[in-house]
């Protein structure tokens, strides 16, 4: 009698499955243990030296002494942030390809059609820090504290301008918030970067400004602008006697910068977990925690998990500010 093959239609449906879910967690397993074995590329969507490419430069330069591997930092601004973002969602999921996210990330789709979904296409790694905004203005404005400067703008509709890196960022929203808990009316210029817009601040080009803490506050000690708030709804252990917009008569004010990594979707697990915890022992490391609290901002402790579930709370709390501040784009 010939031996015959049993036939593989006869093994339960679940068996077949159980096995091959384990083959695929034994292969991302050795996966992980032989990543990285090559170059990482971290692609930040804006100009350098801002907070966002100082956050990733921290956390590149020791993953590549931790890991004996280059890990290269490439700007690629433009589009709000979202010219870089669509390079890492095209790149291979496999971990090689990080990109740095922000509150542009959890809000582009709902300010506009889009050729790609960042919240779909890129997976959460990590969140590296989050840091209050200040609101300063031109030392030539009028105005000495949040009211006189939201008298000022009701009394000149439109005439006061702010910048911001582009739709849906941290600055724009900032602006949008204000105009709707104040009723006053500013008008956005955009920029490539929150240091072009800076650059504007202190020229004179602008009046107005939502800026990252660190990046501004040297042009506040040099008497460069003038510092009315912070724009978190708890004072900056940084500046503590600066009091903060909601305090100054915007109740609920609330406008924080956050930094994060996202890769591929369809990496494998094991490699995003991997990414995950050498990025937060990285943040603990005395020297990089220092460069990040040094910008006024927390480092981060989520898991991928946590990081997901935090950018989908940005998405739903953001969606409210753009369909009330009119800032969708209605283009077909």
């Amino acid at each position: 009698m010939v031996d015959r093959p049993f036939p593989l239609s006869t093994f339960p449906f679940s068996l077949l499955a159980a096995v091959a879910l384990l083959g695929a967690l034994a292969a991302g397993e050795v996966g992980a243990q032989e990543y990285p074995s090559r170059t990482i590329r971290v692609i930040i969507p804006y100009p350098p030296s801002g907070p966002t490419d100082i956050h990733a430069r921290v956390v590149a330069q020791e993953l590549s002494k931790a890991w004996g591997q280059p890990v290269v930092v490439e700007n690629r601004p433009g589009a709000a942030g979202m010219i870089g973002t669509e390079v890492a969602a095209r790149a291979p999921a496999d971990g090689y390809t990080l990109c740095t996210a922000g509150v542009t990330f959890s809000t582009s789709e709902l300010l506009t059609k889009m050729s790609f979904s960042p919240t779909r296409e890129l997976a959460p790694v990590a969140l590296l820090g989050a840091v209050p905004n200040i609101l300063v203005v031109h030392p030539s404005l009028p105005v000495r504290s949040v009211k006189e400067l939201v008298a000022l703008a009701k009394s000149r509709p439109k005439s006061l301008f702010f910048p911001t890196g582009g739709p849906g960022g941290v600055q724009s929203l900032a602006g949008a918030y204000f105009e709707h808990l104040s009723g006053a009316k500013l008008v956005e210029v955009q920029y490539k970067g929150s240091i072009p817009g800076i650059t504007a601040l202190v020229s004179g080009e602008v009046s107005v400004g939502f800026t990252d803490l660190m990046t501004t506050l040297p042009q506040v000690e040099a008497g460069k602008l003038k510092l009315l708030a912070v724009t978190s709804l708890k004072r900056s252990p940084m500046i503590p006697k600066t009091p903060t917009v909601a305090e100054s008569g915007l109740p609920g004010f609330n406008v924080t910068a956050w930094f994060g990594l996202v890769t591929r979707t369809g990496t494998p697990r094991p490699v995003i977990d991997k990414l995950n915890r050498e990025i937060l022992r990285v943040l603990q490391i005395p020297e990089a925690r220092s460069r990040i609290t040094n910008l006024g901002s927390e480092p981060g402790t989520l898991s991928p998990a946590e990081f997901g579930e935090f950018i989908g709370a940005e998405s739903r709390k953001w969606a409210k500010v753009i369909e009330t501040g009119g800032l969708r784009d209605t283009q077909p």
